[in-house]
């Protein structure tokens, strides 16, 4: 397995990986029709815009395993209310079913706090949907629950988590 930068040449790869986690993830979550709205063309457009971009604390990480493009872990500036200049977000890691259970989401996460954190982050958040098993796993790596919200997914109002790590340099050392 290896975890690199994502390059343009990732951006159909990411798209599927993203179309295809959010089908297996939110399966019993979300209703199908809006897992069915969610197509590669269109996260296709929103990945290749996202590498485009030059912001703060911003970067995509993809995870390989036998060539295939596994998984993948999108970061950047929080983009929640109040939050401080220097905090952080991961906005996204999706690992396909079929790799999960190897590290590669740890990897991911590793990777993205050690950029984070050569970045100047300080502070790091994470924003869940309550109902997806990767609670567990940001709740392994010590994560806290700032509060919960009500967040819309293709309009449809969802109960999130929103955890967070009061310093990346402890988060660094999980």
């Amino acid at each position: 397995m290896k975890v690199r930068s994502a390059t343009v040449d990732d951006v159909d790869a990411i798209a599927q990986v993203h179309v295809q986690s959010w089908r297996e993830t939110y399966l019993d979550i979300l209703a199908a029709p809006v897992l069915e709205s969610i197509t590669v063309h269109a996260r296709r457009q929103e990945w290749t815009a996202w590498l485009n971009t030059n912001e703060s604390f911003s970067g995509i990480l993809v995870a390989t395993h036998h060539d295939e493009l596994v998984g993948f872990c999108s970061f950047g500036k929080s983009r929640h209310t109040g939050a401080e200049l220097d905090e952080a977000e991961v906005y996204a890691i999706y690992v396909l079913n079929h790799a999960q259970g190897q590290g590669i989401g740890y990897a991911l996460w590793r990777n993205a706090i050690q950029a984070l954190a050569e970045q100047g982050a300080s502070g790091l958040v994470v924003e869940v949907l309550a109902a997806n098993r990767a609670c567990g796993f940001y709740e392994a790596l010590h994560g806290q629950v700032r509060g919960r919200r009500l967040r819309r997914v293709a309009g449809i109002p969802v109960e999130a988590v929103v955890y967070e790590w009061p310093s990346v340099a402890r988060a660094l050392k999980i």
